[in-house]
């Protein structure tokens, strides 16, 4: 039995062990730095677009760190197969100055975002200082910085270029390859610029129609937003003038039935002076059991027996 027992143990430890040998140290095929200062919050939405190298095998745990300050992650989720995002569970523990985000990665796409509270403000002027404290080697990084709506004098260190304008989109971006720095190894960009009023990209941002709008096309909208409650109104309508209609009716009919028994009961019920003036102001009487009769009567209602009328 001990035999059988360290020869399994044996055979684990062969398998395992070339597997963990396998895998490496953790490398990032891609990454590109989003920054985009004041856009719908008063400090910098940082955006994290991470792609695993190739040979990377999954499921992986990976950790990244962010300022302490900015608090907990506004997302983190794995990009599917399909292209779209699933939010991923986190461990998220605070080291001093940084915060350590570690996920476990199932596909080879992460996208983590948060927001960056230390820009720098002086009357007009802001400034910013973003770090990425190098967690991984990265054989691409890319860098892009969207200059908010209503700011000017926007410079960037190092020297990213000139402003990128991007199609469908009415923001401008800086964009500059930073290369591929090691692991452990920082990189370091800097903002300034100057702004007028507090106020956020977003607010400020219109929406534009796939398509021009002329004043027939708004008149066609305007009548298909407001067909439904047409159509409700005009049900309505119906209902209540048919509710109405069969309310007259049922009155009608009860009328007409009513003038009709009314009828009846006075052309049947007479009195006995009625009956004996049509009678030549005679009475009739039952020859049998001397019952008097009523009008109409051709038999006695007492004894039934014929009664001589006439």
């Amino acid at each position: 039995m001990l035999k059988r027992f360290l020869l399994f143990t044996v055979l684990t430890l062969f398998f395992i062990v070339p597997v963990a040998q396998a895998q490496g140290p953790v490398r990032l095929a891609e990454l590109e730095v989003d920054l985009w200062p004041e856009y719908d919050k008063p400090a910098v939405l940082v955006i994290y677009h991470l792609k695993l190298a190739a040979d990377t095998t999954l499921p992986v745990d990976v950790t990244f760190q962010i300022p302490a300050v900015a608090g907990e992650p506004h997302a983190v989720a794995v990009r599917q197969l399909d292209g779209s995002l699933f939010n991923a569970v986190y461990d998220y523990q605070v080291n001093g100055e940084w915060a350590n985000i570690t996920i476990t990665a199932t596909m080879p796409e992460i996208q983590i975002e948060y927001y960056d509270p230390q820009i720098i403000t002086d009357g007009k002027s802001r400034s910013y200082t973003y770090i990425w404290p190098g967690d991984y080697a990265v054989d691409l990084m890319r860098i892009v910085v969207q200059q908010p709506l209503g700011a000017t004098q926007m410079s960037v260190m190092p020297d990213l270029g000139s402003f990128t304008q991007v199609d469908g989109d009415p923001m401008q971006y800086y964009m500059m390859e930073v290369g591929s720095p090691k692991a452990g190894e920082a990189v370091s960009v800097g903002l300034t610029y100057a702004k007028d009023t507090e106020a956020l990209s977003i607010e400020n941002l219109q929406v534009q129609p796939s398509a021009p709008i002329n004043g027939n096309t708004g008149e066609q909208s305007s009548i298909l937003d407001y067909l439904p409650w047409i159509i409700g109104g005009f049900g309505a309508i119906l209902l209540a003038g048919g509710g109405v209609w069969y309310w007259q009716l049922n009155k009608a009919e009860a009328k007409s039935a009513n003038q009709k028994r009314s009828r009846r009961t006075k052309a049947t019920i007479k009195s006995p002076e009625q009956v004996a003036a049509e009678n030549g102001g005679q009475n009739i009487y039952c020859h049998q059991c001397g019952k008097r009769a009523a009008d109409g009567d051709r038999f006695c209602r007492t004894c039934g027996t014929k009664l001589r009328v006439g």
